[in-house]
């Protein structure tokens, strides 16, 4: 069976061409045939298309790279029929639903995926493939979510190692190994993302202005954990799991204040967008 997005004949860009074609494969390798509606494409097409406009996704072959991309794990929680088609990676290796964890009742496309405290998703990249002071997390959740109870601790932390420059959340507060501490902020109504550029440079921006910057030192290098979402990797077990919705999320090199200003206005249209294409 020949899956194809609805614009194949010239309508989307080859790099958005590829992702819609690709959610749509994963809806009916789930059971559902009944593809996307075109204004669920138009705004998938016009979400990637932006991205690549703005440097944070690159292209090679007509497809999206990882390697010149800045954003190296990242997913659209929303829009697709299916929980399968909603962990299509839109940059970066497989999605696994750990377990099988999530399933129907836990996934809108208009708001994204839920979490319960247990279940979580595991990404194929590890800190040990970013630059050890290049690096950096990104979620966005629907606004009607609670800002009370964090959605994004998708970070490892690779326990017993060396002190890492990684970073995570727990509770209401933003935390990085080197120095042990927590930053003061909580999350955004609507995204969250922090990002380090420097050994000595950490950022958190919400809702796409900065909220946060530190200039303390950290060395050492990145834990060679897979990136979890819904939960933080310690040393392969799944830590501090969380009940929330999230509709995208990524993992991948530092990003400037431009860069985290670009993605979040970029993710909002998105959703903004799918919630009017989607009955």
């Amino acid at each position: 069976m020949l899956i194809v997005s609805r614009r194949m004949a010239g309508g989307y860009s080859a790099p958005a061409n590829d992702y819609i074609t690709r959610v749509i494969a994963a809806d009916v390798a789930a059971g559902n045939s009944s593809g996307l509606e075109t204004a669920t494409q138009d705004a998938y097409a016009t979400f990637i298309d932006g991205l690549i406009t703005d440097g944070l996704l690159g292209v090679s072959g007509g497809v999206i790279s990882q390697a010149s991309s800045l954003l190296k794990a990242s997913c659209i929680l929303a829009g697709a029929r299916t929980v399968a088609g909603c962990l299509v990676p839109l940059v970066g290796g497989t999605i696994t639903n750990v377990g099988g964890g999530f399933g129907s009742a836990d996934y809108n496309r208009k708001n994204g995926l839920t979490g319960n405290g247990s279940k979580y998703i595991r990404t194929s990249l590890t800190g040990t493939s970013l630059p050890s002071f290049s690096n950096h997390m990104f979620m966005s959740k629907p606004s009607s979510a609670s800002a009370s109870n964090l959605a994004a601790q998708p970070v490892v932390m690779g326990a017993g190692d060396s002190p890492l420059n990684d970073f995570y959340v727990v509770n209401t507060s933003f935390n990085y190994r080197g120095n042990g501490s927590s930053i003061p902020t909580g999350m955004g109504s609507l995204s969250t993302c922090i990002s380090r550029t420097a050994s000595n440079a950490i950022s958190v921006y919400t809702n796409g202005s900065s909220t946060f910057t530190d200039s303390s030192t950290v060395s050492g290098g990145l834990s060679n954990n897979f990136y979890n979402v819904f939960g933080r990797n310690s040393d392969g077990s799944n830590t501090a799991g969380i009940a929330l919705t999230m509709n995208f999320f990524s993992f991948g090199s530092g990003l400037t204040a431009t860069n985290a200003s670009n993605l979040h206005t970029r993710t909002q249209a998105l959703m903004t967008a799918l919630a009017a294409a989607i009955p």
